[in-house]
């Protein structure tokens, strides 16, 4: 009868054994995690996360999770590269984005509840300077290399900022190709700078949209809805050249500004087909649609018609005239007069987008 006994009160130890370790192995586990984390545990920890909502959130860890193809770094590691060039990397082992929602690039504020801004770039204390930069010689700009399609579509961002004070550095060179703020109910500005390879900027169906402000870059489609209009605007580029635009709308007095980047084929501006400027800048006062237009007058007529489709398509065919290839003919940038750059001309010239 001793027997069960004793087995009873070992088993009643183990019992009480097992509890003590399950109540406090977890406090030791949190004081290792809190002892190991690296020097960046910023990324991963950021209390202003809570402000987010589970949707922005999302939308967030999705483009930092984007990897550039040409460097294999996500575009989470992207906005701490200049802090931790390569021992970051290898401490979250390659390019997989172990962090939050939260970089440098995203800031919010308790007292507008839930609403965040979005840059793309942030300043180093001037005592860390980049290298080759003397301490103090000038703000410390990060631009992170970031890559693919930036989609912040029916997110609380209140502003979009890229205005920066130089050009920024040639060796890391922004891979954004085009920009999304559809639906934002809350933006009020929208800045892009020196976006090298981006070439799509929409802002449609943002009513308290202020201002938008987008120069040198390389946008071929621009589309926002400034409510002080009435009417959407779309900015395009026909041919081998980009647009650009600059909104106001502040005190109730909107002001809109669109820039052409020269090319020797630049020949005007036109709305529903109709020339409406021959300068590189067209200030308007409604909405619809603009097209500067850079190419596909083969006759040189000034105006772009179906002949013109039939003469660039004749040279495709080799049947044109021999000389030199011109970005008047060339419309699709391809290097070489194809078919393609006919269709493009002929659609053009019976207003078919």
């Amino acid at each position: 009868m001793k027997r069960p006994q004793k087995l009873m009160r070992t088993l009643c130890l183990l019992v009480s054994a097992l509890f003590c370790v399950s109540i406090i192995s977890p406090v030791f586990a949190a004081v290792s995690s809190e002892a190991d984390r690296p020097e960046t545990r910023s990324v991963y920890y950021d209390p202003n996360e809570e402000l987010l909502s589970e949707y922005d959130r999302e939308k967030l860890l999705a483009f930092w999770s984007i990897v550039n193809e040409e460097t294999g770094i996500s575009n989470g590691e992207a906005c701490f590269i200049s802090d931790y060039p390569s021992e970051w990397l290898d401490e979250i082992g390659g390019s997989e984005y172990g962090g939050t929602a939260m970089t440098p690039l995203v800031s919010t504020t308790p007292w507008y509840d839930g609403l965040f801004d979005f840059s793309l770039m942030y300043e180093l204390n001037e005592e860390e300077p980049l290298p080759g930069d003397a301490p103090g010689e000038r703000p410390c700009m990060v631009w992170p290399d970031l890559y693919g399609e930036l989609d912040l579509s029916c997110t609380a961002v209140l502003h979009f900022n890229a205005v920066v004070y130089e050009y920024p550095d040639p060796e890391h060179p922004l891979h954004i190709s085009r920009v999304c703020l559809d639906d934002c109910s809350y933006l009020w500005t929208a800045d892009l700078y020196y976006a090298e390879h981006c070439t799509e900027f929409s802002a449609k169906n943002c009513p308290e949209l202020r201002a938008v402000i987008l120069l040198d870059d390389p946008l071929e489609r621009i589309e926002f809805g400034p409510t002080a209009f009435g009417e959407d605007i779309g900015v395009y580029a026909f041919g081998q050249g980009s647009v650009g635009v600059r909104y106001r709308n502040y005190n109730d007095e909107p002001t809109c500004m669109l820039y052409a980047y020269p090319t020797d084929a630049f020949l005007g501006w036109y709305k529903d087909g109709v020339l409406i400027g021959e300068e590189l800048e067209c200030d308007i006062a409604d909405g619809g649609n603009y097209v500067a237009y850079y190419g596909g007058d083969a006759d040189g007529n000034g105006s772009v018609t179906v002949t013109d489709a039939i003469m660039v398509l004749r040279e495709a065919m080799g049947l044109g005239r021999d000389g030199d290839i011109s970005p008047m003919l060339d419309v699709n940038g391809s290097g070489s007069v194809d078919v393609s750059d006919a269709i493009m001309i002929l659609r053009f010239a019976m207003g078919i987008s």
